[in-house]
């Protein structure tokens, strides 16, 4: 099942670059300094095949790996993060950034942001329990 909107499988199955393989998982990526091939297995014959490529892109998903601070931060109904606009948790000192909080693009750029403002929070927080944090 494509998880896809319409109009991008209409792109995927149209594209004859494109060999769409189902019920399948990912066992090797075959290689030694770049990628040759791939290797799956089939999960509802358990077969093995080798597909040989160029690139593989690796889709992890949307579950957000953020059960180690279930007890210490909020987390919305999905287990991602609550936040405010300074990347601040519920818990004091404690600060998330990237795919683990609720974002409507999930993007290695806008995780990048999100880090960077992460920092620069965490870092006044620092200063200002050292007392030397400026003030505008």
């Amino acid at each position: 099942m494509l998880r896809a909107v319409e109009a991008l499988q209409q792109r995927i199955f149209a594209n004859q670059k494109i060999e769409v393989v189902w019920n399948s998982v990912l066992k090797e990526i075959v290689g030694k300094d770049k990628v040759k091939a791939i290797k799956i297995l089939n999960l509802q014959t358990n077969q093995e095949d080798i597909i040989e490529c160029e690139g593989v892109f690796v889709f992890v998903g949307f579950v957000p790996n953020t059960d180690f601070v279930k007890n210490v931060v909020s987390l919305d109904k999905n287990g991602y993060i609550n936040v405010d606009d300074k990347m601040a948790t519920t818990a004091k000192g404690i600060f998330a950034c990237g795919d683990c909080r609720q974002t409507y693009l999930r993007q290695i750029v806008t995780a990048c942001g999100d880090g960077a403002l992460a920092a620069f929070s965490a870092g006044q927080y620092v200063a200002d329990l050292k007392g030397t944090v400026y003030r505008q």
